[in-house]
């Protein structure tokens, strides 16, 4: 098998972001984030969301945008384990919603989708510092054991075998790195609107035009898998990500309650309970839709958008999240509560 070159890597951030996001790290190194946490004394619940933990087998076929390796997840655990008190998303729920007490320094670790290395590589680590966890699953994809469209457009960029691209009337020359991204960019933004025939049809045409050179793995649960994980590993909870990981905003009421209510009957079916949790695909959401969920029973729902801790004020349809990256520091710096108030505050402006 070989991979084409230039390879896909992730999109490099404009030099304004880079700069805030320095100086947004600046505010823990200085010591600003921890004096500030002394004097405001920020309360709430910090939700990371993770995707995929990957290994040198695997990552070739994983969008790196969205995955970590093994290596730095059980970093991150290991200072979470140190410096935070890992709850369980339901123990957040209760404290924030029920009356309860956070305890000091609380983190919630959600993954979704539900990737096949969520149980062989996450799961294990999680059970080795005794930490808690969701999961949010795509119900279709563990049905039809089918890889998320990134990954599988992130693969066929990877290991193409043609060095030209036409699509929708345009002409992409792959062998420059720039027009590569801006390719799977384009491609990417259309398949996260589409509809499910729309994303299969558009997936085959690429798939046509690259002529990739793999066999692509296993990357999702099945429901064996699921249960078998729900077994091992009492401590992760698991929630819906709707059936086909299709953007909700693009759903009417009834195709949104049809799309709910399918994913949420599979997960009924496979495991023996119900599902109380809910993940949106993208993060993207209404305010009315969170109102149609809580009508069909959901206690929480999470997104991604904007950046902020979880507190009662938070409406428990609409609890933000942070996306891990590799880096320590940012990681480092949402612990300490500064984040994101501190840096609206010093630069009026959020990089997450």
């Amino acid at each position: 098998m070989s991979m084409a070159y230039p390879v896909l890597k992730p999109e490099t951030p404009s030099l304004k972001r880079t700069i805030v996001h320095q100086l947004q790290r600046g505010l823990y190194l200085s010591g600003l984030a921890w004096a500030y946490r002394k004097v405001a004394e920020p309360r709430g619940a910090l939700i990371i969301m993770y995707h995929s933990v990957v290994d040198e087998k695997n990552a070739a076929y994983i969008d790196q945008s969205y995955s970590v390796t093994v290596e730095q997840f059980e970093t991150q655990l290991q200072y979470l384990k140190s410096h935070a008190n890992v709850i369980s998303l339901s123990e957040m729920v209760e404290c924030v919603y029920g009356g309860g007490r956070l305890p000091e320094n609380a983190v919630v670790l959600t993954f979704d989708d539900g990737y096949l290395n969520n149980l062989t590589h996450a799961a294990p680590l999680l059970k080795k510092y005794d930490l808690p966890a969701m999961i949010y699953l795509c119900t279709g994809y563990v049905d039809r054991q089918q890889s998320q469209w990134d990954d599988v457009l992130y693969s066929m960029f990877q290991f193409r075998s043609v060095q030209r691209l036409q699509w929708r009337g345009t002409d992409y020359d792959l062998n420059d790195a720039k027009t590569l991204s801006s390719a799977f960019g384009t491609i990417a933004g259309a398949l996260i609107t589409a509809t499910m025939s729309e994303r299969d049809q558009i997936l085959d045409d690429i798939k046509a035009e690259l002529q990739p050179d793999c066999e692509f793995p296993q990357l999702t649960m099945s429901w064996d898998d699921v249960r078998s994980l729900a077994s091992q590993y009492p401590q992760i909870e698991l929630g819906l990500h709707t059936a086909d990981h299709l953007d909700m905003t693009r759903l009417t009421p009834a195709q949104l309650e049809a799309e709910v209510t399918r994913s949420r009957e599979t997960f009924s079916r496979e495991l023996g309970r119900e599902a109380e949790h809910y993940s949106y695909p993208y993060g993207r959401h209404t305010e009315n839709i969170a109102e149609q969920l809580r009508e069909m029973g959901f206690k929480s729902a999470v997104i991604t958008q904007p950046t902020a801790l979880v507190t009662a004020k938070t409406n428990p349809l609409m609890m933000p999240r942070y996306e891990i990256s590799s880096s320590m520091l940012d990681l480092k710096l949402w612990m300490s509560g500064a984040f994101p108030d501190l840096a609206e505050k010093v630069m009026h402006r959020v990089y997450d």
